[in-house]
């Protein structure tokens, strides 16, 4: 396709799991940094017409200078292909609002 897609870590909630660390795992598994929840959302339904689905939003505090956020390693499945881009929240938003070409 030649294009890109910006995602950031998602994925289920294991059985007995609280969704705070479901986020951390999935961090953990898709880019390799730990960090800590800082905000979360409550539960908000993606498609409420359609489906029972929710979602959370979390933000979480990586502190860069840790050791095990210096050298990541993301655990991937097969068929996973991911690239971890780091940059300053205020970068992406810049980037983000910059026109594509």
């Amino acid at each position: 396709m030649g294009g890109y897609c910006l995602e950031f870590p998602t994925g289920l909630i294991d059985d007995n799991e609280s969704p705070e660390a479901a986020a951390l795992r999935e961090l953990e598994t898709e880019t390799g940094y730990e960090g800590d929840v800082a905000e979360y959302s409550a539960a908000v339904y993606v498609d409420p017409g359609s489906s029972n689905c929710t979602t959370h939003i979390m933000t979480i505090a990586i502190n860069g200078d840790d050791a095990e956020n210096l050298r990541l390693k993301p655990k991937l499945g097969d068929g996973e292909f991911v690239e971890v881009i780091s940059l300053p929240k205020n970068d992406l938003l810049k980037r983000l609002d910059a026109p594509v070409g």
